[in-house]
């Protein structure tokens, strides 16, 4: 007797399931035979069982699967964080619109350039120190 097994890949697990067969299919062979000098040694042999791996249409569906469900999980995460970056981006905006004309209407252009010139020097070099 054999036994042919089919399964997806290989696992640790397929160890003790051979061993478990092997002993059951021994089993078999010992009520099926009467026993004889020569039948023992057929008994003390343990049956081959062979693992092979299927290779089927619902190993690539399976994977495919899971394929699909993580680039839909991008593709929304990416639609959400874009939303989110826009909205937050058109509220800034119209803030900044107002935050200027007020300034404006406070301090001279002059002035206005000099501060927007030496506010993103300071920032540049703030950047480059925290890099460094």
């Amino acid at each position: 007797l054999t036994a042919k097994v089919w399964v997806k890949k290989s696992q640790t697990w397929q160890q003790e399931l051979r061993s478990e067969l092997q002993d059951q299919l021994q089993d078999l062979r010992i009520q099926q035979l009467p026993l004889a000098p020569e039948e023992k040694a057929v008994i003390d042999e343990k049956p081959e069982i062979a693992f092979s791996i299927e290779e089927s249409e619902e190993a690539s569906i399976d994977d495919a699967n899971d394929g699909s469900a993580s680039m839909l999980l991008v593709i929304i995460m990416v639609g959400v964080f874009t939303g989110f970056g826009l909205m937050m981006m058109s509220i800034t905006a119209e803030k900044q619109q107002r935050v200027t004309e007020q300034l404006l209407t406070i301090v001279t252009p002059t002035q206005w350039m000099d501060g927007k010139i030496i506010g993103i020097t300071l920032h540049s070099l703030k950047s480059m120190l925290f890099i460094g």
